[in-house]
């Protein structure tokens, strides 16, 4: 299974009502309980918390919705290494949300489980930890 490194640093942003999506670039929304929250290159408004930056990991390619265990094979293998997440999957893909001072970390142990790894280019933290 490949994993690539995405360029865009994300920032997980709780609002108390829906926002607009962003314009341009990826996002990630969920609006659960009363909950508004949003993933994204760059946040709208003025969210009342937010954290990151957040690396993105994303599983190259399209997953059949029928597989078994690709998230918790990834999400495992971070866990042993001590490397925080945040999971979100599309229709054809999943993605992994690490902490940026910790994705160089996250590479590696991908690449110990036997993953392979590639670095988006013009990201100086994957491709530093990219051998790629």
């Amino acid at each position: 299974m490949e994993i690539m490194v995405e360029k865009e640093q994300f920032w997980l942003g709780r609002y108390d009502a829906p926002q607009r999506f962003p314009e341009q670039g990826p996002c990630f929304a969920a609006w659960i309980r009363g909950e508004y929250s949003l993933l994204a290159p760059k946040l709208p408004g003025q969210p009342g918390r937010s954290q990151g930056p957040w690396g993105c990991l994303g599983v190259s390619g399209t997953l059949d919705l029928s597989l078994v265990g690709v998230m918790e094979r990834l999400s495992r293998c971070l866990s042993e290494a001590g490397v925080p997440l945040l999971a979100q999957s599309t229709y054809d893909t999943d993605y992994l949300f690490v902490p940026q001072e910790l994705l160089g970390k996250a590479v590696e142990a991908l690449r110990a489980a036997g993953f392979s790894v590639r670095g988006a280019a013009g990201n100086d933290s994957a491709g530093a930890a990219s051998k790629t």
